[in-house]
């Protein structure tokens, strides 16, 4: 048997240990490579594309700032979307789509590969 620190268990500056199988630590760091590699890729590949910035130019040339002070989100989380980093909560793209005055898929399409 032996130790392995899992720090993700501790509370306050305790950290748990748990005795654990040569292979139960094989299996564990496969499920932390999976979780991180698919988490990774789900980032970048489901992303949706966007026309935020075609719409605030519409809008007077509204500036991330504004726009992110009328949706209720910080001006990082604009820029996100803006770039296809990020995809917005259902909430906040139908609050996007009320502000600009127009419908969801006016704003955010699927990739016709998807």
């Amino acid at each position: 048997m032996q130790f392995i620190t899992l720090p993700f268990l501790s509370f306050s500056k305790q950290i748990a240990y748990i005795p654990i199988t040569s292979i139960e630590v094989y299996i564990i760091l496969d499920i932390l490579y999976t979780f991180n590699y698919y988490s990774k890729k789900e980032t970048v590949a489901y992303v949706m594309k966007n026309t935020i910035r075609h719409h605030r130019y519409l809008n007077n040339e509204m500036t991330q700032k504004r726009l992110a002070e009328q949706a209720g989100v910080t001006r990082q989380t604009i820029i996100a979307i803006e770039k296809g980093v990020f995809n917005p909560s259902v909430k906040l793209a139908l609050k996007l789509a009320h502000i600009f005055n127009c419908k969801i898929e006016d704003l955010f399409q699927l990739d016709p590969d998807d």
